[in-house]
């Protein structure tokens, strides 16, 4: 392979643990109508699971800096990925408080992945391809999500919810293991040039509050991940508990949402590349967030599958397509101090969002006895972000 596409040996290693990862934090929303008729709870609860993960990777997200400067970027994305699959191990134990503890422990080995991801990227990526290759390898977020709803209620229906989590696990696992031989080769090399004392978790919150560029995208991401996440936990409850349709049907309209969000993600940061910045991409696609957020709360038993698809997959789009130009982006802005560290202390407060955002909605669903009012709550939200993505300075292209 030429130099010049040396990087796709280390981008294709990071989809491939991305979309583990991301398996690994839809299994439970997934198989939730099953794992909650079993704990004798409401499946609209998933949210609070949601919630209890995001605030533990929320936390070691800010570690991130320092765990890369010690163990290597490849090495921490390995760790990430494999311990947030066997965390999932411990809701085998059907009780309200293993659920719970699988999620803080899958959580808080989850939240170093994408920092330790971007820095990968962007050590390997020339800048000029930087926006492409962000996306591709954030594709893996929703196309993870996308095999979770195909394959889970496949495995609910041979062997139970309990088969689905040990073959999530497995997945996870055996991803950490295939990408040793891209470790062996940047690891060392990195630790290497990169030298000096491991940078302090809270330091990761200051490079983000000192720097006005980090500001103004964190304040966009912070507001749409709270629709991110929050149709992440509930899509599959929302349509078996409120639009009537299976669980097979449901995750297949899960993986739709997925789909259009894989597929927009490569095609944003293709066109962030070609036209030289982020502001207009991330803007438009929180504009459609909102579009699809309305759409959805609209949702009943009358709504055809097709129509229903459509939705699910303009709301992948809007939702979850501006994640990989986001973190590009970011990457950019966050040169000067480090790429895993910036992208750590934005991750903090974007994760923190991913914790308040299903357990708001979660609230919202319980005070009205009904999902409408959350979906309009995602759709205001959206139009938060549209308004704070233009208000991001237009970068110029690198070479």
């Amino acid at each position: 392979m030429s130099a010049q596409r040396a990087y796709l040996v280390p981008l294709v290693a990071m989809l491939w643990t991305q979309v583990a990862g991301s398996a690994a934090i839809a299994a439970v929303p997934v198989v939730a109508p099953e794992l909650a008729a079993e704990l004798g709870v409401d499946a609209s609860l998933v949210g609070v699971y949601t919630g209890v993960w995001f605030a533990a990777a929320t936390v070691l997200s800010l570690a991130s800096g320092g765990l890369i400067a010690r163990l290597g970027a490849v090495r921490t994305n390995q760790l990430a990925v494999a311990g947030s699959g066997l965390g999932l191990l411990l809701a085998l134990v059907p009780t309200v408080g293993f659920t719970a503890l699988a999620a803080l422990v899958a959580g808080a080995a989850y939240g170093p992945n994408t920092p330790s991801g971007s820095q990968v990227l962007a050590t390997a990526v020339p800048a000029r391809r930087r926006g492409l290759a962000f996306s591709v390898k954030q594709s893996g977020a929703a196309l993870g999500a996308m095999l979770a709803g195909l394959a889970l209620p496949v495995a609910v229906t041979f062997g139970g919810w309990r088969a689905a989590l040990v073959a999530t696990a497995a997945f996870c696992v055996l991803a950490a293991l295939m990408v040793e031989p891209v470790r062996r080769r940047l690891d060392p090399r990195e630790r290497l040039a990169g030298g000096g004392a491991a940078p302090s978790p809270l330091e990761s919150m200051r490079v983000v509050m000192r720097d006005p560029g980090l500001r103004r995208i964190t304040i966009g991401g912070v507001a749409l991940m709270v629709a991110h996440g929050s149709y992440q936990s509930f899509t599959v409850a929302y349509l078996v508990e409120a639009v009537g349709r299976d669980l097979a049907v449901a995750g297949g309209l899960f993986a739709a949402l997925q789909a259009g969000a894989a597929v927009s993600r490569v095609l944003l940061g293709w066109l962030a590349d070609r036209i030289g910045g982020a502001r207009g991409v991330l803007s438009t696609v929180a504009a459609v967030a909102v579009v699809a957020g309305v759409l959805t709360a609209r949702f009943d038993a009358s709504w055809s599958t097709g129509a229903l698809g459509l939705v699910c997959v303009l709301a992948g789009i809007g939702s979850s397509g501006w994640y990989g130009v986001f973190l590009a982006e970011v990457a950019r802005l966050g040169l000067r101090t480090g790429t895993g560290q910036a992208t750590g202390g934005v991750l903090f407060f974007a994760y923190a969002a991913l914790v308040s955002g299903p357990l708001l909605v979660s609230a919202v669903v319980a005070a009205a006895g009904r999902y409408e009012p959350a979906f309009l709550l995602l759709a205001a939200m959206s139009a938060v972000a549209c308004a704070a993505f233009a208000r991001i300075r237009p970068s110029r292209p690198e070479l």
